[in-house]
């Protein structure tokens, strides 16, 4: 997102039945470790500025 200085990233956790926050990086890339092959993740990516802290992108969520 243009102008963002950090990402909150998100994984949908179905026993809880809620997103759980699994990383807040400055990196356009992120790398989810120990996931279980053949499993299928909802993630959701909100982009931010430092100085406003949330400047919501609208997030987008993806399915890998």
């Amino acid at each position: 997102v243009n102008g963002a200085t950090g990402y909150l990233v998100y994984r949908w956790d179905n026993n809880a039945g809620t997103w759980k926050k699994i990383a807040d990086t400055a990196s356009l890339s992120y790398t989810d470790r120990g996931l279980t092959k053949g499993k299928s993740y909802k993630y959701a990516v909100k982009a931010y500025k430092k100085s406003s802290r949330w400047k919501d992108s609208g997030g987008k969520i993806v399915s890998m």
